[in-house]
């Protein structure tokens, strides 16, 4: 008997984002990145730059546009029912996913 794998939601709930949805969560995490997250963007860039260079040999925009794609893709997945601020769910799924690198 086959075992069935679980579901990745994420990836089935980004596969089924339209053009204008895409589009539309890139200019929020620019907005993000330059205004409410700047501070928390440029801890990660300066604290990982060298790790992620030696290792992946990754450049600075490089890190930005690994940044850029975790948000885009929290984004993706956030909730406002939660009652949770975009920054605050942004910041936690920015750590424990940098953590992972």
């Amino acid at each position: 008997m086959e075992e069935k794998k679980p579901r990745n939601k994420t990836k089935n709930l980004l596969k089924s984002l339209s053009k204008q949805e895409t589009d539309r969560l890139g200019i929020e995490v620019e907005r993000l990145i330059k205004k409410e997250m700047a501070y928390i963007v440029n801890y990660y860039v300066c604290n990982y730059q060298t790790s992620v260079r030696d290792t992946f040999g990754w450049d600075r925009e490089d890190l930005l546009q690994h940044i850029r794609e975790i948000m885009w893709k929290a984004l993706a997945t956030y909730n406002p029912e939660k009652k949770v601020k975009v920054t605050t769910y942004l910041s936690s799924i920015l750590y424990y996913q940098m953590g992972n690198l």
